[in-house]
């Protein structure tokens, strides 16, 4: 049976892109919504995202703060030894697509009424 790494997000980007050479790194906040013992739950998690190459100079010229974004792209597992010598696990998501779902007015957009 073949395995598959993937993963997609929809949320709102939390933080300005962060570009430095060939990588941006955005910060995606997802909120889900549930019930628990009758009352509605609402919680946020934070993701950080990564994109590489030619994906990152056109995210980092593209995206900002307050956009809804879709995010398409594979979890990569690393691992990390502490100066003890201890292994610890570490994931990163590697961004391979995104859509723009929906544009954050800047205040500018707003005072002319272009949103």
């Amino acid at each position: 049976m073949r395995g598959e790494n993937y993963f997609h997000f929809i949320g709102v980007i939390s933080s300005e892109p962060e570009c430095r050479e060939n990588v941006t790194r955005i910060q995606i906040e997802v909120v889900r919504e549930y019930r628990s013992k009758g009352r509605r739950v609402k919680e946020d998690d934070q993701f950080p995202i990564f994109f590489y190459d030619k994906l990152a100079e056109i995210t980092s010229a593209m995206l900002k703060k307050g956009d809804v974004v879709f995010i398409k792209g594979r979890i990569e597992h690393n691992y990390i030894v502490d100066d003890d010598g201890r292994k610890h696990s570490s994931f990163k998501f590697r961004a391979n697509e995104f859509n723009l779902l929906v544009r954050n007015p800047s205040i500018e957009d707003i005072m002319n009424g272009d949103y």
